[in-house]
């Protein structure tokens, strides 16, 4: 096996967003560099990821122009980022980094790896052309491992990991949520796969009977169209879209309850995990992949995705105080999904395959 300090890795990602990903992409990577592993991060110019770099002044990262995968342009700047920096391993973190490095790998030597954070699945063309040429595949939940062990080899999972930190007694209180006796969080991309309209409808049953608000953190394609439903339910006073906001934290601290009511697509669920580091009551849909993450009625409820009256019972009982879970033991939990972890676990996959 390879000493880790000959490791000499370097991260791709193209995301434009701040997303879970890509909070999973720069813990790993300043990890790496924190136990002297030779790690560069290059990820797109235009994304909030770079952006980061401006407020942190992290170690070892630098953009690159992304028009698309299939771009020459885009392609001669990784090749030229892969000549100065002569990694041994490129770890690619999303699709459209797949595809770039797919055609470099006969100019390089180095291991390919990939990490698979979403659960759908992969098409026939994608498969042979793209994801046939990595070498090694990371899932972030066993339900994804199960899925990729059906077309690839050397398949390992590692859940992706929550900063705890992020939660401490400085987060600030968001004024609005005073309002109402009981506050529904929900974060993430306003789209179809998030289920927010099964949310919303539970949400308009519940606060007919009850002093209760719904706040919404993030953005998408589908705000206006939410907003519409929410005239026509007659709950406008009792939602709030936020947008996006970069001190999540702060939502999470002042929420009561924190509910995912995705669809489909799930990896490993960051909102669950971070609702639970908040010490939050976290109710999520029945998904596989989000079954990993808790267990039912003791460290956060389940109901039926797509069904918004399994949902609207789970909250009812909640905001009538007819079951109750323990703060403290929900932060516990959290500590199950440590960033250490996740360090360790990459590099022992670095040694292995390098």
């Amino acid at each position: 096996m390879a000493s880790s300090k000959k490791i000499n890795v370097l991260h791709i990602d193209t995301g434009l967003h701040w997303r879970g990903g890509q909070r999973q992409v720069l813990t790993l990577h300043e990890g790496l560099i924190k136990k002297n592993i030779k790690s560069h991060l290059t990820c797109n110019l235009e994304g909030e990821l770079f952006k980061k770099q401006f407020e942190k002044n992290i170690s070892n990262l630098t953009g690159f122009k992304f028009d698309s995968e299939f771009s020459a342009l885009t392609i001669k700047l990784i090749l030229e980022k892969i000549e100065l920096l002569k990694p041994n391993i490129i770890h690619c973190h999303d699709s459209h980094s797949v595809g770039l490095i797919r055609t470099l790998k006969h100019q390089t030597n180095a291991t390919l790896f990939h990490t698979r954070r979403v659960s759908y699945p992969i098409n026939f063309l994608s498969r042979f052309i793209k994801y046939n040429k990595i070498d090694v595949h990371i899932a972030v939940s066993d339900n994804i491992n199960k899925y990729l062990s059906n077309f690839f080899q050397n398949i390992h999972t590692i859940q992706s990991c929550i900063d705890s930190s992020r939660f401490a007694k400085k987060n600030k209180k968001v004024y609005v949520f005073d309002q109402f006796e009981k506050n529904i969080l929900f974060v993430g991309a306003l789209t179809n796969q998030k289920g927010v309209h099964t949310l919303l409808e539970a949400f308009s049953r519940v606060s007919s009977d009850h002093n209760v608000g719904l706040h919404i953190v993030g953005d998408g394609v589908l705000k206006n169209e939410l907003r519409k439903f929410v005239l026509a339910k007659k709950i406008h006073e009792k939602v709030i879209f936020h947008g996006s906001k970069m001190n999540v934290e702060d939502f999470y601290i002042s929420a009561d309850y924190v509910v995912s009511p995705s669809i489909d697509g799930e990896g490993s669920n960051g909102v669950i995990k971070e609702a639970l580091a908040a010490g939050k009551t976290v109710i999520a849909s029945n998904l596989e992949d989000n079954k990993d993450l808790f267990e039912d009625n003791e460290t956060g409820f389940f109901f039926e995705k797509n069904n918004p009256s399994s949902l609207q019972e789970i909250l009812t009982k909640l905001i009538d105080s007819k079951i109750y879970l323990n703060s403290e033991n929900l932060k516990k939990h959290a500590k199950k999904f440590n960033c250490k972890n996740l360090i360790l676990e990459h590099l022992k996959l670095y040694d292995k395959y390098s």
